[in-house]
């Protein structure tokens, strides 16, 4: 692990409990339902929500991999 993300790994505590950074993850959260919707406009909202949630883990997890 390089300083660069050890010092990001060593902040995230301070920020992963921020109630500033929990409003600002939901906010991506909402804002990726529009796109999703006009990927697949022929989908019903459980399949919208099941790609959207896959799609938040997806990145998450490569996001934690990194750091």
């Amino acid at each position: 692990m390089n300083r660069g993300h050890k010092a990001l790994a060593d902040t995230s505590a301070l920020y992963r409990d921020n109630q500033e950074f929990s409003a600002a993850k939901a906010e991506n959260k909402m804002n990726i339902r529009p796109f999703i919707s006009e990927l697949l406009p022929y989908s019903g909202q459980e399949t919208i929500k099941f790609v959207e949630d896959l799609a938040l883990t997806v990145v998450t997890s490569f996001v934690k991999t990194i750091f």
